[in-house]
């Protein structure tokens, strides 16, 4: 039996690295009717271009976690502030950054210190309430409060530092309803050992208590002696009952002692938008890598490696760093850095990654706004976390909160294969994810002149950006909500009315299965042929 599962894992091994090396690295840029690959046609839409002149070169906004500006295939293609002199240690523009000669970095400290570490926003949530679920967490409830209480033990889905915090509080709280029950079964027992049977009879009681952690301790008791503990007498489970939660508590405390939120040495306030002149041009951070595949598929040079060319040659790469190497960005840094990208002149701004919590959502929303009002068009990447953002909100969204209408400048981007599958762990959303792209195993650009294979959201937004700057090269009367209108129109469906859903990978279940009307607002997979066809019948004339 071992032999065999052994002979599966190897053949397993060797069909995923086979189906790897037959993979064309850029078979995002194929069509699935000439190449037979799930790819955006963006070769082909070329083809539909030929006997057509690009009109003007096109300003995309990459806002990521740092670059490699001296890349081989991106040097040549990055933005020039024409206004800035190179290193003269001025700011030539008056812009309030000195020397952003490619853009601005707003992670780092006066004396040049990269900023490189924070805490997940959900973390930074939960403190402002601490006290509160500490207060609760300690007191008999009432059943406002159990639900109030509850609510706070949400915010540990986004954060692990949350998780073990609400984890070791939680099992405190079952444990201590243990002892009611162990109250109950020595009142129901005061001679002898209670029995599984004991306990079984103490459910009524437990139902009619209206506590609802009295109720999750019994179950979760429950479990426990009824499954591999039936031998077990009740006193050995109750003296362990602290053991779980004590054993979170001390992972906890090392946990949180290690955390290294490096946001205060960039010596702002960032509690307010008034102080926005900080950070520096170096945008070489740890995460260098991220930022730098992006921008390979949008804009890499053809010719300087093989394999290697960008969706679109009329491009002048922007580049802003806001987002940290680990943990989330705070709000002012992207809000700040949407606005330096209008500011400068960007037809598009590039988001490749986001979170599922805001602090300051109104700051976003205005900086969005902002955006829209200049035409600026924002692709922003639908997370991987397989979550269905419909429920589950992955900011920054087209739908700012209190606004009577969606955003028209946004279009979010979900991943998916060669196969035309979603990628497993997209997250996707029937009104809130767009359009999905080829965002698995695409060859691009990273740090130290290399290349590699790349995959997730993060990388199928920038096909979706690198296609609409190809139409606002050729088209430049197009509006960006008409860029988003004709890229969402044109999607293209998949042979197969079903499809298998992004889901959690280690669910022994499977994926469920549906189409990708499910899955995203376009119903299918960006294509760049029809776009480029759309974009001409609208255009023509102008």
């Amino acid at each position: 039996m071992k032999i065999k599962k052994l002979f599966g894992s190897v053949l397993f091994m060797c069909a995923v690295f086979v189906a790897e090396a037959q993979t064309p690295v850029d078979w995002h840029l194929l069509s699935p009717a000439k190449d037979k690959v799930y790819g955006a046609g963006i070769l082909e839409a070329y083809r539909e271009l030929e006997n057509t002149t690009p009109k003007r070169k096109v300003v995309v906004a990459l806002i990521d976690a740092g670059f490699d500006v001296q890349h081989e295939a991106l040097a040549n293609v990055l933005w020039r502030n024409k206004k800035e002199v190179a290193g003269n240690g001025k700011d030539d523009d008056k812009n309030g950054y000195r020397d952003d000669l490619h853009g601005w970095n707003f992670l780092a400290s006066p004396d040049g210190k990269l900023i490189e570490r924070t805490s997940d926003e959900a973390f930074r949530q939960f403190l402002k309430v601490k006290e509160r679920f500490d207060e609760l967490h300690g007191k008999e409830r009432s059943d406002e409060e159990s639900n109030e209480y509850i609510g706070y033990l949400k915010f540990a889905k986004n954060s692990r530092l949350v998780s073990l915090y609400t984890g070791a509080s939680f099992n405190y709280n079952i444990a201590k309803g243990v002892e009611e029950l162990d109250r109950l079964l020595r009142e129901k027992c005061p001679d002898r050992e209670p029995t599984l049977e004991d306990f079984a009879a103490l459910n009524p009681i437990v139902q009619q208590s209206g506590d609802t952690l009295q109720k999750i301790a019994y179950y979760t008791y429950s479990i426990i002696w009824s499954f591999g503990n039936q031998n077990k007498k009740w006193d050995t489970l109750y003296r362990n009952r602290y053991r779980s939660s004590e054993a979170q508590r001390q992972e906890c405390e090392k946990a949180w002692a290690a955390l290294v939120d490096e946001r205060s040495l960039a010596n702002d306030d960032f509690n307010t938008l008034s102080n926005k002149y900080y950070g520096n041009h170096d945008f070489l951070s740890a995460a260098a890598d991220e930022g730098t595949a992006v921008a390979g598929i949008i804009a890499a040079a053809p010719g300087v490696a093989k394999g290697i060319k960008g969706i679109s040659d009329q491009v002048e790469l922007m580049l802003i760093r806001a987002v940290p190497s680990s943990g989330d960005a705070y709000d002012k840094d992207i809000a700040l850095a949407i606005r330096y990208a209008v500011e400068q002149g960007a037809d598009i701004i590039n988001i490749s990654f986001g979170k599922y919590m805001l602090d300051n959502p109104k700051w976003i929303d205005d900086a969005i706004a902002y955006a829209e009002k200049h035409d600026v068009l924002i692709v922003h990447s639908a997370g991987d976390n397989y979550r269905d953002t419909e429920k589950d909100p992955y900011f920054p969204v087209a739908q700012g909160q209190g606004r009577k209408h969606a955003f028209s400048n946004i279009i979010t981007v979900g991943a998916s294969d060669m196969e035309g599958n979603p990628y497993i762990n997209s997250n996707y959303g029937a009104s809130s994810v767009d359009v999905f792209a080829p965002g698995v195993q695409l060859y691009t650009t990273v740090r130290g002149d290399n290349y590699r294979k790349v995959t997730g959201t993060k990388i199928a937004a920038p096909v979706v950006t690198g296609i609409a700057a190809m139409l606002k090269s050729y088209y430049p009367s197009l509006k960006a909500s008409r860029i988003k209108d004709i890229l969402v129109r044109t999607a293209r469906q998949t042979p197969s009315a079903t499809v298998p859903f992004p889901h959690d990978p280690t669910n022994s279940e499977g994926a469920p299965t549906g189409g990708y009307d499910r899955l995203c607002v376009s119903g299918g997979i960006v294509d760049a042929v029809a776009a480029v066809q759309l974009a001409r019948e609208i255009c023509k004339g102008k």
